[in-house]
């Protein structure tokens, strides 16, 4: 199991992160795999914008090289949210898989989300309150590499409910994702957030 963000890089002298957005990264987990055939390569990445519903356009041209490289299942967090789930190369990306447990009830936590210099500010008004209340849980088995998914969600109170996804479902959740994040509008609706935030990071 690696864990992959984007800042501080760790160096020979300092201490940092397993950088995300190096080749040298890439090439560790391909070098990684070659000496360890027989290993299940989980992939923890941090990164992604707070409460967007879709991937950084960078971060899942990387998920699937990580793939391409040895990584047998990527899970994304940091955005606070669910994004898509995609079966590239008969291999799970999970792009964010919401928060299990976190502070984010209140008028004043949930307002934390949604003012500058949070990303969420710039599409506040898309964002439902009910997204922070859903997460994903994965079970892996990494002798049998068998992967089963539950949607857990819960109330202000952190009363939990879980559902196992059947195979079925993730097929067809996989699918729609697949459809939905190549379609014309969302790509150029993609391009038009990703621009505004990093602009106004600049």
């Amino acid at each position: 199991m690696f864990g992959l963000s984007y800042k501080p890089q760790a160096t020979n002298t300092k201490p940092g992160v397993f950088n995300l957005k190096d080749e040298k990264s890439l090439n560790f987990i391909k070098d990684h795999k070659r000496k360890n055939k027989s290993s299940f390569i989980i992939i923890y990445c941090h990164s992604g914008l707070e409460l967007f519903g879709y991937p950084l356009i960078e971060d899942e041209k990387i998920y699937k090289k990580l793939i391409d490289n040895g990584a047998d299942i990527i899970i994304g967090s940091h955005p606070h949210r669910t994004q898509g789930i995609e079966n590239y190369k008969n291999k799970f990306i999970f792009y964010s898989i919401g928060d299990l447990f976190i502070e984010n009830t209140s008028k004043k936590d949930w307002n934390r989300y949604i003012t500058s210099p949070a990303h969420g500010s710039i599409y506040k008004n898309e964002i439902k309150k009910k997204i922070l209340l859903e997460s994903y849980m994965i079970k892996i088995n990494t002798t049998s590499k068998s992967i089963n998914v539950y949607k857990i969600s819960r109330d202000k109170y952190f009363n939990y409910k879980m559902k196992k996804i059947n195979q079925k479902t993730l097929k067809k959740i996989c699918f729609e994702y697949k459809k939905k994040i190549n379609s014309i509008a969302v790509k150029k609706y993609r391009n038009l957030i990703e621009n505004k935030v990093f602009n106004y990071e600049k």
